[in-house]
């Protein structure tokens, strides 16, 4: 009962706390947008004749014309009542947008980060296991690689050797496409055909992210796992005659995969905005591209959907961390 009361305490606290960051969040975020330029100047960029009138009715209907605060309480009124307004550039409402975009986005996302955490973990208490080897070496140099490279500069290294090249190489018989997250026909195709064409299209994006990911992960859980089998109660249980494999999995692992908890939760809230460098190297659909192009054409209520979203995310996430150190590690209490 005492543990149930404390919980509820800290999420009432935390929740109240995030009330604040939220509205500062979105706040901050307006008062840029519109530091940024005009969104109508930017619409009517190719049309040099529009008449002034057409000038102002666009910002009438769009109720740019109202006082920056007016347009803020508006938007904010209509977003708690699930109204995410209408695109400036795409002419279509928000919600309907971020619907397929997120899809795309949480396809790649989530697939390169779970296998970037399977992998993390394995090569990361192995290399903890064995430190100093020829193989900790050579998987602390790669980490570092992939920690210190841009990942657009590794996105546009990957396109040159496995879609361009392959292509040259095998003569258009085998390479990875260079854009895109389905065939041009795609609709057309049998379910079978359907996957194996999206699989494709998803391997280069999602091994350029999948390294990304794994370059921190591994360095997290090696220095997790090195740290903690030197813990005396990690000797007492070798001591004790357990096996090697239940001290490393069963004990030393969970106290070495905390951090990694962290970066996980944080990762998956902000997949929800998708990766912007790594979709828009790929032109990959998905909620990162989109996002980038709002923000070329100040798309403001796409900009404020997407922002505001994230926050959300962020904020609960964090909770949710916070709650599951006690999972990972009993010692830790939640409240």
């Amino acid at each position: 009962m005492i543990e149930i009361t404390r919980l509820a305490k800290f999420l009432l606290r935390r929740l109240l706390f995030s009330i604040p960051v939220f509205f500062g969040v979105t706040i901050i975020t307006w008062a840029l947008m519109y530091a940024a330029g005009d969104p109508v100047r930017l619409m009517l960029a190719g049309t040099p004749y529009i008449t002034q009138d057409v000038v102002d009715n666009l910002r009438h209907y769009y109720r740019l014309d109202r006082p920056v605060w007016e347009q803020y309480f508006y938007w904010l009124l209509n977003i708690f009542q699930g109204n995410l307004g209408t695109s400036f550039y795409f002419h279509s409402p928000v919600a309907t947008l971020l619907i397929p975009w997120t899809i795309e986005t949480l396809k790649l996302q989530l697939s390169a980060l779970a296998l970037a955490v399977i992998l993390a973990i394995i090569v990361g208490v192995y290399s903890a296991r064995h430190p100093y080897s020829i193989a900790d070496m050579g998987v602390t140099t790669m980490a570092l690689l992939g920690v210190s490279m841009p990942i657009f500069v590794l996105g546009i290294f990957g396109l040159l050797i496995f879609s361009q090249s392959l292509h040259t190489l095998t003569n258009g018989l085998f390479y990875f496409p260079a854009s895109g997250a389905h065939a041009w026909n795609y609709r057309s195709f049998p379910f079978p055909l359907f996957l194996a064409d999206a699989a494709w299209h998803m391997v280069l994006p999602m091994l350029v992210l999948t390294f990304t990911f794994m370059a921190l992960y591994v360095r997290l859980v090696r220095s997790g796992m090195r740290e903690t089998l030197q813990q005396d109660y990690v000797l007492a249980a070798r001591a004790s005659g357990l096996s090697n494999i239940k001290v490393v999995y069963k004990h030393a692992l969970r106290n070495a995969l905390i951090p990694l908890v962290t970066y996980i939760g944080l990762a998956i809230a902000t997949a929800f905005a998708g990766a912007p460098i790594t979709e828009t190297v790929f032109t990959w659909p998905g909620l990162g591209y989109y996002y980038v192009q709002a923000l070329n054409n100040l798309d403001f209520p796409v900009i404020m959907a997407v922002i505001s979203i994230l926050t959300v995310l962020i904020l609960a996430a964090n909770i949710i961390v916070d709650m599951t150190y006690g999972i990972v590690d009993p010692r830790i209490t939640v409240g």
